[in-house]
Order: structure tokens, then C-alpha cells, then sequence
């Protein structure tokens, strides 16, 4: 969930309160072989065989949606993440008046599967210093942990959004994110040079082109 959606729902959330709300313990979302299924869309969202599947969890995320996380990881022997899928459903609880618009805030869009996924580079930590109670970031952190990986101190990735349904209730997102340590001290090492025309924006094109490559959809029956 993007901090405009979440500033919204907080927003009606707090217009009209509800108990604290919960959600049952298993996930909706089945895995098997590393694919997905999503009944509601007749799809599944299948991540590459050799990635390993480390987990999922489900909660109510700040009382305003149910969420639901899979995790997906490629490591190097040591258990250093260097390249991770983290698959995200949620869908706003009844007693909030919200809905998504990714289709107004993003900067691009993909067109995977027959469906519109709206994008956004993402350059960020890997290891924050503080993460909010009951957040996305925090359980994906839980999951990662539980299963004894280690993340790199600085990641690149990209989100990717499907909204599924005309109220836009509900949301499928995916990020694909890779050990950006390497790249980070390159980057670095230009920028003390004071080499002219270092730019962040250099990578979105290619982070963007991976990560439309970086899993398929497949039609639910299919082996």
C-alpha cells in the first residue's frame, strides 16, 4: 500500500471506526510449485522454479485492509538475499470508504497477462532503522528473518500493481527487488569523482524491462 492510499483509507477509517478488525490465521492464496493461484482472476502468478518460496502471512494491515504476503528468494550460499519477490494482496475491510488509484499516481504502466499493472522504480534499504508497527515492510521482514535469510543494505526494485474489479477494492501487487550494495557503491564512486550525468533515472528503464520479465501469468488450469 502507497503512503497517498494509506493517508486516504486512514483517513476514512477514522470517519468511521470500526473494532479492531481480524482476519483468519491461513492465507486465501494457495502455493504449489511456486505458482499462485488466484481463483477470482482464473490465473496464476507463477516465479521462476529456482527462486526459493520462504513463506507467507496474513493480517490486518492497520485495521484498514486485508493483506496478504508471499515470498519469494534467490540467495547467494552465505543467505544473502540477492534477489527477492515479495507477491502482496489486499482488499479494503467493509467499513472503509476507499479504493485504489494507482492509475492516477504512478509514472507508467505494463500491459502482463491482459492486465494493466501501473509501476515504480524503487530505490530503497534493505535494513531500515525503524519500520513501522504492523507494516508491509515489517512482515516482509518477519518472513525473511523467520526463515534465517539476510537482506543487503540497499535494494532496487520495482512495484508493480493490478486492480482488479471496477471499484478497485482490491489490489495484487508484486515487487521484484535484487541486492543493489554493488551498484549503490559504483554509483557512489562516480558520483565522489564527480563524474557529470550520474543518475539514478539511468536504471529505471532496464529495472523496469527485468521485472516485467521476472515472473509470467498463467491460466489456472494450466500444468
Amino acid at each position: 500500500m502507497k503512503l497517498v492510499a494509506l493517508a486516504s483509507a486512514l483517513a476514512a477509517a477514522v470517519a468511521a471506526p470500526a473494532a479492531a478488525q481480524e482476519v483468519p490465521a491461513e492465507p486465501a492464496f494457495m502455493v504449489a510449485d511456486n505458482r499462485i493461484s488466484v481463483p477470482d482472476e482464473g490465473i496464476a502468478l507463477v516465479i521462476p522454479e529456482d527462486a526459493v518460496y520462504v513463506g507467507a502471512t496474513r493480517w490486518p494491515l492497520y485495521d484498514i485492509v486485508d493483506a496478504e504476503q508471499h515470498v519469494f528468494v534467490r540467495t547467494d550460499e552465505g543467505g544473502l538475499v540477492e534477489e527477492y519477490w515479495l507477491v502482496q494482496f489486499e482488499t479494503y475491510f467493509d467499513h472503509v470508504d476507499a479504493n485504489y488509484t494507482y492509475d492516477e499516481t504512478e509514472p507508467t504502466s505494463l500491459e502482463i497477462g491482459d492486465r494493466t499493472w501501473w509501476t515504480r522504480p524503487i530505490f530503497t534499504s534493505g535494513r531500515p532503522n525503524e519500520v513501522r508497527p504492523g507494516s508491509d515492510t515489517e512482515m516482509f521482514g518477519k518472513i525473511i528473518a523467520q526463515a534465517g535469510y539476510r537482506m543487503p543494505m540497499w535494494l532496487a526494485g520495482v512495484r508493480m500493481v493490478y486492480m482488479p474489479g471496477e471499484d478497485r477494492r482490491s489490489e495484487i501487487m508484486i515487487i521484484h527487488g535484487a541486492n543493489l550494495d554493488g551498484v549503490a557503491t559504483t554509483m557512489a564512486e562516480r558520483f565522489r569523482a564527480g563524474e557529470d550525468g550520474v543518475k539514478w533515472t539511468d536504471f529505471y528503464g532496464p529495472m523496469i524491462e527485468r521485472a516485467s520479465l521476472s515472473f509470467t501469468i498463467a491460466p489456472l488450469d494450466a500444468e
